[in-house]
């Protein structure tokens, strides 16, 4: 069964399109999503694929949020995942 991590995130973007990058532990770009955030808050989901398809190693990610804001401010905050699977 394939599973997903959902990412949630606050902002103080105001419905805008927000942009979620996920690197590796050598910082290079595994996956790129966009998400429609309603207000300041969103989500999205991994489904631990890169953006080619390939399924990801196990391994940490860094998760970067990318926001513009009202002002046309560019925010980001970001943070990590453990992506696994089963054996």
């Amino acid at each position: 069964m394939d599973e997903v991590t959902e990412i949630h995130f606050l902002t103080e973007n105001t419905n805008g399109t927000s942009t979620i990058k996920i690197f590796d532990t050598r910082g290079r770009l595994v996956r790129r999503l966009s998400v429609l955030s309603h207000g300041n808050a969103g989500s999205v989901l991994w489904d631990g694929r890169r953006d080619n398809g390939e399924l990801a190693t196990t391994s940490r990610y860094i998760v970067l949020l990318e926001s513009e804001n009202s002002s046309g401010r560019v925010l980001q905050d970001r943070t990590t995942v453990i992506l696994a699977r089963p054996k």
